[in-house]
Parts: C-alpha cells; sequence; structure tokens
C-alpha cells in the first residue's frame, strides 16, 4: 500500500469523500472541486492537494473493507473488520450505560469472535494491548465518560426533556410530523394458557414470530407502508407461489432472530426519505439502540437533509409515544380478530389452523389490519402522548371501532372454547397484546442484534404451507363464478360487477402478453 503524505492536514475520510464526489460528478474541475472541499469541511486545500488525492496513488480508498475515523490522516487497515464494526457497534450502545474498560473490549471481543460465521473453525487470536490501542484509534474511541439511563431516572430531567419535544413538535403540521416504532408479532399465538404453542423455547417458536416496524404521521392521513422482518429471507410460501410483495406495498427484510437491526434502520430511513421527496418533516423515535445507532452512523457519513431526528426522553415511551398510545394494540387487536375468525373456520372444516397459517396470510392480515385503523384513532393516540395539542372544540369519541374489535375477540375466544377447541381460555387483552412481544434492549439482545447483521438469512422456511400457484385461466374462471355468484344475489353491487369485468379483461391482457412473450422467446431461442 502508497505511503501517506500528510499534506494541508487532509484526512483520510475526507480524501476519500472528496473521490466519492468527483466520480459522482465527473464533469466538475480541479477548482470547482476545491470551493466544494472547502464549503464542506471549512478548509482550504491547494490544487496540488485535489490533484493527488484523486490520483492512482490513493485509488485504495475506493474499497469499501477499509475502516477509517474521520480524524485519522494515516489509514490503519483492521485485521479484523467484520469483528471491529461489531465491537464498535457494541460500544456505541453501551457506552451511556456501562464503564467500558480495555479488558471489557478484549472479552467482548472474543465473543463476537465465537459467534461471528467469518471467524467460525478459527482459533481465537490474542487481544493484545497493541490490537486494542489501535482498535480505539480506528474508531476514535476515547475513554470518554458519560452518563445514561443507568444512573437512575431523573424525573425532572425527563419533564424538561419531554417539554422540549413538544416544543419541537408544535412547529410542524400534524401531517409533517411522524412517530416510527416496532413490535413483535407471534401470529400463530393461541388464546389458551395450555396450548401456548408460540412462545416455547426453541426453533419452532422463532418461525413463528415476525417483526413489524410501523409509522405514521399526527393526522393519519399518511400511514407508511409496514416494514416486515422475518427470519428467512424467502419463506416457501412467498417462493413455491411466485409471490410479489410489491402488490401488497409493503416491504420484507430477514434476519436470523427476525430483529430490527441497525442496518436495517439505516435501509428504513433512507427509504423513508426517498418516500417524503422534498417536504421538510419531524421524525419522533424512541432510543432503541437499534434507532439511535443507525441514526448515528448516517449523521456521520451522509445525513438525511429532509428528517429531522427528534428523541423521545429514555423510561418514558410507554407514556410518550404515539404509536404506544393505542395504534400498535389497535392494529394487534385487528390482527388477532382475523386470526381468531379464521381458526373458527379451519376448525369448521376439520382443519388445523396451525397447520394451514403460514407468513403470507399473516402479512396480508396485518397489512388490513393497519389499513383499519382510522385517522381519528391515530389522532387521539397523538393527543394522550401529549406532543401535540388536542383542538379545544374537539372531543374524544366514547365509542370507538377499536373496542368492537375486542368485543368480537372475546366472542370468538368463547365460541373457541365452547366448541372445546381451546380448554383454559386466557384473558383478552394478554392475548391481544402479549407483553413478549414487546421489542426491548437487553445486554445479550443488543450483543446478538450486532452479531445478526454479518449472519446469512436462512434461505427459506420448511414449516409454511405453501400456496399453488394460480394460472391465468383458473383466475380468470374464478372471476367468472364471483361474478355469477353477485348477479344472482338480490342485493347484488353493481360496483363489484364492474370491477370483476375490469379486473377479468385485465388478467386477458396479462394472459395475451405472457404468450407472445413466450412466442419470442422461443423464436431466439
Amino acid at each position: 500500500m502508497p505511503s501517506e503524505r500528510r499534506t494541508a492536514g487532509i484526512t483520510v475520510a475526507q480524501r476519500t469523500q472528496l473521490r466519492d464526489y468527483a466520480k459522482a460528478n465527473p464533469r466538475l474541475t480541479q477548482k470547482q472541486l476545491q470551493g466544494w472541499f472547502q464549503s464542506q469541511y471549512q478548509r482550504l486545500v491547494t490544487q496540488p492537494t485535489i490533484s493527488e488525492s484523486l490520483s492512482a496513488k490513493y485509488s485504495y480508498l475506493d474499497s469499501s473493507n477499509l475502516l477509517v475515523h474521520d480524524k485519522q490522516q494515516r489509514l490503519r487497515v483492521a485485521h479484523w473488520p467484520d469483528l471491529e464494526e461489531a465491537l464498535y457497534q457494541w460500544v456505541i450502545r453501551h457506552e451511556a450505560d456501562i464503564p467500558i474498560s480495555g479488558d471489557l473490549l478484549k472479552r467482548q471481543a472474543g465473543r463476537f469472535w465465537q459467534r461471528l460465521a467469518p471467524y467460525q473453525g478459527m482459533d481465537i487470536p490474542v487481544f493484545s494491548n497493541g490490537w486494542l490501542a489501535g482498535f480505539k484509534q480506528r474508531h476514535g474511541i476515547r475513554g470518554r465518560i458519560r452518563y445514561g439511563e443507568a444512573a437512575g431516572v431523573d424525573e425532572a430531567a425527563i419533564a424538561e426533556q419531554l417539554a422540549a419535544v413538544q416544543a419541537i413538535a408544535r412547529q410542524y403540521p400534524p401531517h409533517d410530523c411522524y412517530n416510527c416504532d416496532e413490535t413483535g408479532l407471534f401470529y400463530k399465538s393461541l388464546p389458551d394458557r395450555g396450548l401456548r404453542t408460540s412462545r416455547k423455547s426453541g426453533h419452532k417458536a422463532d418461525k413463528s414470530r415476525i417483526t413489524a416496524h410501523f409509522c405514521c404521521n399526527a393526522d393519519g392521513s399518511d400511514k407508511v407502508p409496514i416494514w416486515f422482518i422475518g427470519n428467512a429471507a424467502n419463506p416457501r410460501c412467498f417462493g413455491a407461489a411466485s409471490v410479489q410483495l410489491s402488490a401488497l406495498n409493503c416491504v420484507w427484510r430477514s434476519n436470523g432472530k427476525a430483529w430490527m437491526t441497525s442496518q436495517l434502520m439505516i435501509d428504513w430511513l433512507k427509504w423513508f426519505s426517498r418516500r417524503i421527496g422534498n417536504r421538510r418533516v419531524l421524525l419522533i423515535m424512541d432510543n432503541f439502540s437499534a434507532h439511535t445507532l443507525a441514526v448515528n452512523i448516517i449523521n456521520e457519513t451522509a445525513p438525511l437533509q429532509n428528517i429531522t431526528v427528534v428523541w423521545l426522553p429514555p423510561n418514558s415511551t410507554s407514556k410518550t409515544q404515539p404509536l404506544d398510545q393505542g395504534i400498535i394494540s389497535a392494529f394487534k387487536t385487528y390482527y388477532r380478530k382475523r386470526w381468531l375468525t379464521y381458526m373458527v373456520e379451519e376448525f369448521d372444516c376439520g382443519q388445523s389452523p396451525l397447520r394451514t397459517m403460514n407468513v403470507l396470510k399473516a402479512i396480508r392480515w396485518s397489512i388490513l389490519a393497519w389499513h383499519s385503523i382510522t385517522p381519528v384513532t391515530i389522532q387521539n393516540c397523538w393527543y394522550h402522548s401529549t406532543l401535540i395539542l388536542r383542538p379545544d372544540n374537539q372531543s374524544e369519541p366514547l365509542q370507538s371501532d377499536v373496542q368492537l374489535a375486542i368485543d368480537a375477540a372475546a366472542a370468538l375466544i368463547t365460541q373457541l372454547q365452547q366448541q372445546n377447541r381451546i380448554t383454559d381460555a386466557m384473558a383478552i387483552d394478554s392475548f391481544l397484546s402479549p407483553v413478549d412481544e414487546l421489542v426491548q434492549d437487553t445486554t445479550d439482545d443488543i450483543a446478538e442484534q450486532i452479531a445478526q447483521q454479518f449472519d446469512q438469512p436462512e434461505p427459506e422456511s420448511e414449516d409454511e404451507v405453501i400456496i399453488p400457484k394460480i394460472q391465468h385461466q383458473h383466475a380468470i374462471q374464478l372471476l367468472q363464478q364471483l361474478r355469477a355468484y353477485e348477479l344472482q344475489q338480490i342485493d347484488g353491487q353493481y360496483q363489484l360487477i364492474e370491477l370483476l369485468e375490469q379486473h377479468e379483461a385485465s388478467i386477458k391482457f396479462r394472459k395475451a402478453s405472457s404468450s407472445q412473450q413466450s412466442v419470442i422467446t422461443s423464436f431466439f431461442t
């Protein structure tokens, strides 16, 4: 590797950014690049420094495997980049809560070495003081002391932070004020304390769990498409039937534990930024470690220009986060009402709902549940959070759609119990919103979440029921039968009949296009 002269105080990170910017803007002259560098870093550099930085001498900086810190002027390459990246993330997540010594870093490095996939089967190296010093230098760790939640809850400080968040939130119109958070969903959970299949320890329990990441604005006009996180990259019920999740307007991601990680959160933030376009919005989040680390990483590299992130006070989200004031619980109520209905229907047909249920149904029902939450419900939850004020001329509705769904779910549980399908019915609140679905930070969870980023996701889930692929002609026949059924009803809906006619025409067009493409392909073959 070429040696580097320390000219003009330019750092490795700055030189790398300069090369990236020049590649993205190939028509800029070196003089124009000088101006960009000065505006970006408030530092003058000479034209020879620009020229030298863009030369082949520094082509090694284009590698994505180099670990550099913003203040470095000499490049220091990590021997074990995956391990150091995992350990750095671990430091960021814990430095506010626990004192981090050199010995603790070495011990955690050993744990990551045994856990991370790239080092499986390799002997644990000696993490020397020299390596430790290099790791700290590469990542700008200075042994700084910070005080966080572990020092105790300061109610006065929380009140002060909350007042600051409220003041910022009220500077934005409700449609530009967003909150995001995630929840676990045991999508096969049963309302029977004696048959809690989805909560047993072991592999089978994980197969029935997904994480759903939600985001909505304060007036309920924008319920952002859900990001789902599962533990299989391509569940069999997706691939076998050629399911296109884009048709459901959602996003699927995966890792071994179906958890939200910092990398997934980075992906979501960038996706959300593209989605809102040129609007300037406020995004309110809790200090879940995957959230904070993602924002820190983005701010160090390419800060989001159209999103202002504000953090809720620690230990307060159960009262101050809008999604936790009833939006997520409303989602779970609608979802589990549909799941209970499905259980009754499958038992009536002599089928086992646990056998025929799959993650694709869970996604479809989750999307329907998300769409079922009314803007009024969302607005009331934002008012309960105290982040925005309820208008003086508006009162809270007495009876909500959510309560009707809760009553319907309770009636379905009673029906299942009367049919001897369940023996020891759970309390309705415990079934609708289980405590073990909460997404929380623990020391072990944080280390595992970090390590999961370096794993290969499972290619498919073996215990999912495969949905047969529907051919064009079969779909046309089903539509014709449904249209005939609707025509035979006294209260038949002509709008639905027209929609069925239009959809049949679109399927026939797809069929014709598919046949034409097949002919063209066979000709060239």
